[in-house]
């Protein structure tokens, strides 16, 4: 399984502490970046829509909390380094990890989140689709 930049909890709580960016080295854009990571960690909207009635503990909508992991596939995770889901990708990827489950993980620096939209523009897209491929055939 492949996942890019992987939403895997709507608890809010939990997301707004896998969007901190303390952990981020800003070069340019700090408050824009500081900014976006700061709006997907709080939308309501977005987390109501995706989640069509059902809670946000529910582990369907946020896996990252699910009691059955230990049953998932060899699985890749995608981010971007500015990207405000990445603290949710790595949480999920060492979950993953410590059940034993196969991993990768890469994150593409100076990229935002849905960089793989900009293919054909950005390098790092078109080596995404690359490593994921890679991935899916070993």
């Amino acid at each position: 399984m492949v996942l890019y930049y992987p939403d895997v909890t709507e608890v809010r709580d939990q997301r707004k502490e896998l969007a901190d960016t303390n952990s981020y080295t800003f070069k340019e854009m700090k408050n824009e970046l500081k900014a976006l990571a700061d709006f997907f960690s709080s939308d309501e909207l977005a987390g109501t829509v995706y989640r069509n009635g059902h809670a946000q503990e529910e582990h369907l909508i946020s896996i990252l909390n699910a009691d059955h992991l230990e049953e998932m596939p060899p699985t890749e995770v995608i981010v971007g380094e500015f990207d405000p889901l990445r603290g949710q990708g790595e949480a999920f990827i060492k979950k993953l990890h410590d059940l034993n489950i196969e991993t990768h993980y890469i994150r593409y620096n100076g990229m935002s989140h849905a960089f793989l939209d900009s293919l054909g523009y950005y390098p790092q897209a078109e080596d995404s689709i690359q490593e994921a491929v890679k991935f899916l055939n070993k």
